[in-house]
């Protein structure tokens, strides 16, 4: 019999095959539902027949009968109790629900332990009526509200109530009334059938499912008719009835052509396809609730709230754009736009959570591989934001003026870049002060960039650790080490060579007479003297000194020879006339953060960031004069200094910025050299320079 079953692909919890209503699961329980109903109904009639006299022979069929169906229920419902594996449940107007009165119960989905109350809200209080002076706040959403994959103390709404409670002149309690897979359909219907019951003083709501397609809208699943409803509601209260209601509907399915063809066409079971249709998927589906029906939704909960003395609150949920592809596939921006302008219009208050997380950058909030699901950091994120904004709004009374917000500092847009350059390193220092003179270059390009000058690298690491610099220039080790402390970036793009590094004496030394050496431990010039060590063989001293006191280090004949980098290099071999024994060039790399690069997934950044570059590489030739006087002046170096590494530099005449074998070469040396035992480099995003994510035709 479980060979008919059709998989299902529509969006709902119902469809997890541990679930006792899923189809093949249904069918199953149905036969021995079945089996248990005919044989104690068999027996039930011999026995009356062998020993039952008069009116009990007369009653015996239909009290034998209604003992097998109740003793089948009864038994059922205890079966489930014992061994059920998910905390779903069909539901006459909800569609589904988080089934009521679990204790400590382990879902197999994702392994989180639930508690429910009488209503399957999810570590909820079963009274309705508050205590004095309780200010109460009810949670309406899916599962990223509902806090899937998180424990019930990490989930947003339980943190949220006690930051309010630790801010507030009064004691504040969240209510999460919220279920994966709802829409603002049901968040109508919890309110209408239980959520007001609990006397709220506000409601938040934020949906993400309510674009998805389906082969007929939330609301036209649920009859028209009260009394079909109120039966309906009595009926779901039986296990026998919700097994056998989806057996026969997945019987029904097999043996419509027309849902044959559907769900074959869907990919059904674990390949489901939800959210956004391709063509060759192309049925006569809609939206689960159309956008015009998503409006009167919100409008309805407002007014509903306002006559029971409430505030309705929206909340924008946040994207996970790191999984572009499951992005493009669920996420509707028709459906997000609207809402930012219909709660506008509608004076509905709006916490953009999704647009402070375009802001702050920060890495690694959502659960790995989901697109809407926070993970423990990501809840509590959600809760400091909500709690500082209805602090601020005086929505909620507290003591607090500024609720503080975890993790980066937030950028003044979701669109600015925050460009960090050195205005001590030529080639860097030329396109920062390029672009300073030319602000127009951001327009033509479509990019809000905010430049940031960093006199010190360790100035400028700390910025970038604290997530304050979207891009930034760097080069060799200490790319490696700044890359290591923003796990998010990569490498996109490369100025090309910065000058050189050398091994430098006065004019009349030979290599093989070298004893001491001085350079900066842990530098490029260290891993370059490491290799030239260990190629000619050189069993010279190396001596640690900082690279303030390099030439003072020659110069007192504490070494022998010095090994640095450019400009110093060249700025020695003018002032002091010493003279290179090796040399190599070393090589830029522009660095960009992830989540400013996938902030607009309809149109890829990363390409227009490149395309500014080669603009401010032009002006750079042009203005090269002025340019370089002003690098000087900035990093206290020679004019002549400065022109020799511009002009030594090729990218400044073919404008090409791709990251070429010798940058990668540099990058995977750099890395062995700082981490001992590693084999490559692996962070750079090609796709992201050619375009990637790819925009949909």
């Amino acid at each position: 019999m479980r060979a008919v079953v059709v998989d299902s692909w529509k969006k709902g919890p119902l469809i997890d095959p541990a679930a006792p209503h899923a189809p093949e699961n249904a069918q199953l329980y149905l036969m021995w539902i079945a089996l248990w109903i005919f044989n104690s109904y068999l027996l039930g009639l011999l026995l009356s027949v062998r020993f039952g006299k008069g009116w009990v022979r007369t009653l015996a069929p239909g009290a034998v009968l209604l003992l097998s169906l109740v003793s089948a229920e009864i038994g059922m419902q205890q079966y489930l109790e014992d061994n059920q594996t998910t905390h779903f449940r069909p539901h006459p107007t909800l569609h589904w629900m988080c089934r009521p009165n679990l204790q400590s119960f382990e879902s197999s989905s994702d392994g989180i332990i639930l508690n429910t109350n009488q209503h399957g809200m999810r570590e909820a209080p079963t009274e309705y009526a508050k205590a004095e002076g309780e200010f109460r706040i009810i949670v309406l959403g899916d599962s990223s509200n509902f806090g899937q994959g998180v424990s019930g103390t990490e989930m947003w709404s339980s943190q949220l109530a006690e930051i309010l409670s630790a801010a507030s002149t009064q004691k504040v309690t969240v209510l999460n009334a919220a279920c994966p897979g709802w829409t603002t359909h049901q968040g109508v219907e919890v309110m209408e059938t239980y959520g007001w019951k609990f006397e709220p003083d506000m409601v938040l709501a934020g949906f993400n499912n309510d674009a998805g397609p389906d082969f007929m809208t939330d609301r036209e699943r649920v009859s028209p008719s009260k009394i079909v409803r109120q039966i309906q509601r009595v009926l779901y209260q039986s296990e026998v009835f919700v097994i056998g209601r989806e057996a026969l509907l997945s019987w029904i399915r097999k043996l419509s052509p027309t849902a044959q063809t559907a769900y074959k066409t869907r990919l059904a079971g674990e390949k489901a396809k939800y959210g956004k249709l391709g063509k060759e998927e192309q049925l006569p589906l809609v939206a689960r609730v159309p956008l015009s029906e998503m409006e009167e939704n919100l409008i309805l909960l407002k007014e509903e709230s306002s006559n029971h003395n409430a505030l309705f609150v929206w909340v924008n949920m946040p994207i996970n754009r790191k999984e572009f592809d499951l992005v493009g596939r669920y996420v509707n921006w028709d459906y997000r736009s609207r809402m930012v302008e219909f709660t506008k219009v509608n004076e509905i208050p709006y916490i953009g959570v999704d647009e402070y997380w375009q802001r702050t950058r920060e890495t690694d909030l959502h659960i790995l591989g989901h697109v809407f699901h926070p993970n423990a950091t990501g809840h509590r994120r959600m809760a400091e934001q909500i709690a500082q904004t209805l602090s601020q709004e005086a929505f909620v009374p507290t003591q607090l003026k500024q609720i503080p917000i975890g993790g980066p500092p937030p950028a003044s847009s979701t669109d600015v870049l925050r460009l960090g350059w050195s205005s001590k390193t030529p080639i860097h220092a030329h396109i920062g002060l390029v672009l300073e003179r030319h602000p127009e270059l951001f327009a033509k390009h479509g990019l809000e960039v905010e430049l940031v000058s960093f006199q010190s690298g360790k100035t400028q690491g700390k910025a970038l650790a604290d997530g304050g610099l979207d891009a930034w220039f760097s080069c060799a080790v200490p790319a490696i080490h700044m890359l290591d402390s923003r796990r998010d970036a990569k490498v996109v793009a490369s100025l090309g060579p910065l000058g050189e590094i050398a091994l430098m004496a006065p004019g009349s030394t030979d290599l093989s007479s070298l004893q001491k050496v001085a350079l900066s431990s842990g530098s490029s010039p260290h891993m370059r003297w490491k290799q030239w060590s260990k190629k000619h063989q050189l069993k010279t001293q190396m001596v640690d000194v900082r690279t303030p006191e390099l030439s003072n280090a020659l110069l007192t004949k504490k070494a022998d020879g010095v090994v640095m980098w450019d400009p110093w290099i060249t700025e020695w071999e003018q002032e002091y006339d010493w003279k290179a024994l090796l040399t190599v060039p070393f090589y830029s790399v522009l660095i960009v953060g992830e989540m400013w690069a996938l902030g607009d997934l309809n149109e890829p950044r990363v390409p227009r960031l490149v395309a500014l570059f080669q603009d401010a590489i032009q002006y750079v030739q042009e203005e090269s004069d002025s340019i370089d006087a002003e690098v000087a002046k900035l990093g206290d170096w020679s004019v002549e200094t400065v022109r020799h590494i511009r002009e030594q530099n090729p990218v400044f005449k073919t404008g090409d910025l791709g990251v070429s074998a010798e940058v990668q070469r540099e990058l995977t040396e750099s890395r062995k050299f700082v981490t001992p035992g590693s084999r490559a480099f692996y962070a750079i995003a090609e796709e992201w320079q050619l375009g990637f994510p790819k925009r949909e035709p």
